[in-house]
């Protein structure tokens, strides 16, 4: 029992209300944190005391409030402005077995809402009042008893023309029965039309229709109760409202157009950014975030990669001898073989540096990336390209280090692509013209 007495307290302390008891005597047994931001007094200061000379004027404001539920023994609610504090505060008092727990709660904000909106619908009922607009009243038969000149202009008749006629003739005829079904009905009408502003459709004496907007508030006299109506004509609103939707779908419309243009060009700058503008495969931007993602995929799956770089044997010396657009020629062909190397649609290769390329092998060991690497080096090794000056061979040749792993969480992804470009410097250091992954060389 101590310790859900503690975990009462404890929450009553987070509390935003203020919470105090007091005993039959009218003496403080408990007060929360809150009493003090509501009501101005230190708790750990006021337990014992009584209530009355602790808080007179919290007292004098809910005194009634406060006795009837010491001595009635019954649950109550009230609220009223607090001046040392200068809050509105809402009281749940409430009877307990030595006296009562009283809640104060700060509904200021509440209070100050309430007020507003209460200003505001003052000021629009005046503004409404004044205002040059038609109105009509009827009694609750539905028959017209006065109709102003604003009235008159907007529906063509003359007062003398429409007091004591149904209001239904200035109403369409598909519209007309609901209408009368209400003006039947004084309750039903007032259920459904008053204090309502409604747009609906009015009929003028020449038997055009036009749109106008109708506020109905009660009009009693004696022991009859008649409507007031007042009425605006909305047929410009209407049409600039029909005119800014059409606009408004046009720029839809436009706006949609634009969007998918833009997003064409995105992807369009996104795939110019992504790829060498010389051999057309993807570039070293591509190869970065393309290989990161194969390596998040691999962590996840807990799966190999493989990674190969390729670099042309002496290609500075190739460049020296048959210049520097031949030399461009020469790349565009050797990024177009090592590409054709590639069998999977998510292996990829890209133009890293000058001569030098990468390719990344997801799900593939050390073994059946050696078999790609030796693929590769055979396919530019057939192709002839001519290089006289070469010390190693008379045509183009490439070196290729070759480097995978089982990616788990304590493997460094840097540490695949050093592991490739150690490979090959290897084969560099052995003569080039070559496949190496670790120790291992791809051919006899």
């Amino acid at each position: 029992m101590p310790d859900q007495t503690k975990q009462l307290k404890d929450i009553l302390e987070r509390t935003n209300d203020a919470y105090l008891s007091v005993d039959a005597t009218w003496n403080i047994t408990y007060a929360n944190q809150q009493c003090y931001n509501l009501l101005g007094v230190n708790t750990e200061e006021i337990i014992g005391l009584d209530l009355r000379d602790v808080l007179p004027d919290v007292v004098s404001m809910f005194y009634k409030a406060l006795r009837r539920v010491l001595t009635n023994r019954e649950s109550l609610q009230t609220d009223a402005y607090y001046g040392p504090t200068g809050k509105h505060l809402e009281l749940d008092a409430n009877p307990t077995d030595e006296g009562l727990l009283a809640v104060f709660r700060d509904i200021t904000i509440k209070k100050n809402n309430e007020q507003l909106i209460r200003d505001a619908e003052i000021r629009l009922r005046t503004i409404l009042d004044t205002i040059a607009e038609g109105l009509i009243t009827i009694d609750d038969k539905g028959l017209i008893n006065s109709f102003n000149p604003a009235a008159e202009t907007m529906f063509g008749y003359t007062a003398k023309e429409v007091i004591g006629l149904n209001v239904s003739i200035l109403i369409p005829e598909d519209e007309r029965q609901q209408h009368e079904g209400y003006t039947s009905n004084s309750q039903l009408y007032a259920s459904r039309i008053i204090e309502r502003t409604r747009d609906l459709q009015g009929l003028r004496k020449d038997g055009s229709v036009f749109s106008l907007e109708l506020n109905v508030s009660p009009l009693y006299v004696k022991d009859s109760c008649g409507f007031v109506g007042i009425l605006r004509d909305i047929t410009e609103r209407k049409r600039n409202e029909n005119e800014l939707l059409k606009h408004r779908d046009h720029l839809e419309e436009l706006v949609n157009k634009r969007t998918e243009e833009l997003e064409v060009s995105n992807r369009k700058l996104e795939e110019l950014c992504a790829h060498d503008p010389l051999t057309g495969i993807s570039n070293k931007r591509y190869f970065d975030m393309q290989y990161s993602k194969e390596y998040q995929r691999a962590l996840r799956n807990n799966s190999n990669i493989a990674i190969l770089v390729i670099d042309i044997d002496y290609f500075k010396l190739y460049n020296d001898s048959y210049g520097h657009l031949q030399g461009d020629k020469c790349l565009i062909t050797v990024a177009n073989l090592l590409k054709n190397q590639l069998a999977r649609s998510s292996d990829f290769i890209s133009r890293v540096g000058g001569e030098e390329f990468m390719a990344v092998l997801p799900g593939t060991s050390v073994q059946g990336a050696l078999k790609v690497a030796e693929k590769m080096r055979m396919s530019v090794e057939k192709q002839k390209i001519k290089h006289s000056s070469s010390p190693i061979a008379e045509y183009v040749t490439v070196s290729v280090g070759v480097s995978s792993a089982l990616v788990d969480k304590l493997f460094d992804a840097n540490a695949l692509l050093i592991d490739a470009d150690n490979a090959l410097y290897e084969v560099k250091r052995h003569g080039r013209n070559d496949c190496l992954a670790h120790q291992y060389l791809a051919k006899a």
